[in-house]
């Protein structure tokens, strides 16, 4: 399901949501943010989604700079890319109560393409530990609730099957 039809979503994202697990996959183009460079790109995005979801507690996994050319051959030579694996604790739809955070996997990848100045950014987002107080504890039938390995299977194939068939969303020719 689009989460558009949920919540009003920005022009720059897609949400999808699976209401079974209440897993999403989001995909967000930004402009390069200049201010953020080699291994730094991962964590600034990944910091800069943690305030964007007022993360009540943040912490970084693992971080790693992907072979483009392998995983994302249909991309100019030019593109980089790094993943960040953490988790987060969140609270949806501004609740309020600590008891209602919570413990997120974000698996995000963030594809850097300077020839048109924009920062691609995928991410899954897994819950793997659902709050009480949290809305999703009685609305989310099955919660993924700790398969990380699946998760992480599942991205690395959502990122390697990343294709740009329109380059003219980026302004380009």
């Amino acid at each position: 399901m689009f989460d558009s039809v949920v919540r009003q979503v920005p022009s720059h994202q897609e949400v999808f949501v699976d209401q079974l697990t209440d897993q999403s996959i989001m995909i967000e183009l930004l402009d390069l943010a200049e201010e953020a460079h080699g291994d730094d790109v991962g964590r600034y995005h990944f910091a800069q989604l943690a305030n964007d979801n007022d993360a009540a507690q943040t912490e970084i996994i693992t971080q790693e700079s992907i072979d483009v050319q392998t995983t994302l051959p249909s991309l100019p030579p030019t593109t980089s890319a790094t993943i960040v694996t953490g988790r987060q604790s969140i609270a949806k739809f501004n609740e309020q109560s600590a008891d209602a955070h919570n413990v997120v996997l974000i698996c995000l990848a963030v594809v850097r393409m300077p020839d048109v100045a924009t920062d691609l950014l995928l991410s899954l987002n897994c819950p793997t530990v659902l709050a009480p107080l949290s809305s999703s504890a009685a609305a989310v039938p099955r919660p993924a609730a700790g398969d990380e390995l699946v998760a992480k299977e599942i991205f690395a194939r959502m990122l390697q099957s990343l294709r740009i068939l329109d380059w003219g969303l980026f302004g380009a020719a």
